[in-house]
This record gives C-alpha cells, sequence and structure tokens, in this order.
C-alpha cells in the first residue's frame, strides 16, 4: 500500500517550531544514550552472573565429584557390582543400598575389605562411616560380601590403627 501525500497541503513550520524540535531531539538522544549505556551495564553484569553461575555450579559438581567413592562389590558366587557412594554415608545405609542390589538381606552378610572384616549390621554404631573404614577418593574399593552362615564369631573392634595401616 502507498501512500501519497500532498506536500502543498502541509502547514509551514515557523523558526521557532524547528527549533523547539531539534533541541527535543537532542534531549531524546541523551535519555536514549544515557539508556543505551544503561543496558549495556546491565547486560555485562547480566552477562558476569551467568559466568559466575556456571563457574560456581561447576565447582559444586567437582566438588560432588571429590566427595564420591567408588565400590566393586564382589560376592563369593562371581557376581560383581559396581556403584558410586557418597564418602560420608553411613555404614547402616551402606547394607541397606546393598542389600537392594543384591537382594540379600542385610542381617545375612558383613564385608570384607583388606583381610579385615567389617562389623555385622547389628554391630554398627550411629557414627560409622565409609570414612572411618579408609576408603580411598581416587581409586576403586573392592568390598567382598561374606554371607553368614553360624557359627560364632568374635565381636567388632573397631581400631582405626588397623584400619589405616598400610
Amino acid at each position: 500500500m502507498t501512500h501519497n501525500y500532498n506536500l502543498r497541503n502541509l502547514p509551514q513550520r515557523t523558526l521557532k517550531e524547528n527549533e523547539n524540535k531539534k533541541e527535543n531531539e537532542n534531549k531524546n538522544k541523551n535519555e536514549n544514550k544515557n539508556k543505551n549505556e544503561n543496558n549495556y551495564e546491565n547486560e555485562n553484569n547480566y552477562e558476569n552472573d551467568k559466568i559466575n553461575r556456571f563457574f560456581d555450579t561447576y565447582d559444586k559438581y567437582i566438588e560432588k565429584q571429590n566427595s564420591r567413592i567408588e565400590i566393586k562389590l564382589k560376592l563369593l558366587n562371581g557376581n560383581k557390582y559396581d556403584f558410586c557412594v557418597n564418602k560420608n554415608i553411613t555404614l547402616k545405609k551402606l547394607y541397606t543400598k546393598i542389600e537392594y542390589l543384591t537382594n540379600i538381606n542385610c542381617i545375612t552378610f558383613y564385608f570384607v575389605k583388606n583381610h579385615q572384616r567389617f562389623p555385622k549390621f547389628e554391630e554398627i554404631q550411629d557414627w560409622m562411616t565409609i570414612n572411618d573404614f579408609n576408603f580411598n577418593l581416587n581409586e576403586t574399593n573392592s568390598l567382598y560380601l561374606v554371607l553368614r552362615l553360624g557359627g560364632p564369631m568374635e565381636p567388632f573392634k573397631y581400631i582405626k590403627e588397623d584400619w589405616f595401616k598400610h
């Protein structure tokens, strides 16, 4: 669609009106310039916030990865299970997680690591975590699940030096 304007019928502007118009245009330009500068600053702040959030999230991810322990569980029948757990997990939670994985009741087994027996489920105390039993963060840790078939066993005694000697 085209518009045809008849330029002859347009009113003639006075000199004063033209000056006012130029002043208003200059004010608008200055205001727009200030707005653009503010927008640029806001955009920079937004980009910086976005970058900071990315690195914060990445740092949390790395921290989370460093707080995880990889465990390789071996059963006597040859089954193997690989999984990761938080380094601060309690032994009771570990036992229940493995009970869920293997479908073996946690009362009927115990673990052996480096020729040392873990406490049985009923011997676990609330303060016991995986960190108390020398699990390495950067290595794969092997646990052997042993079924309790009966017979007396001496009660578990936690001696820190036994677990952390090399």
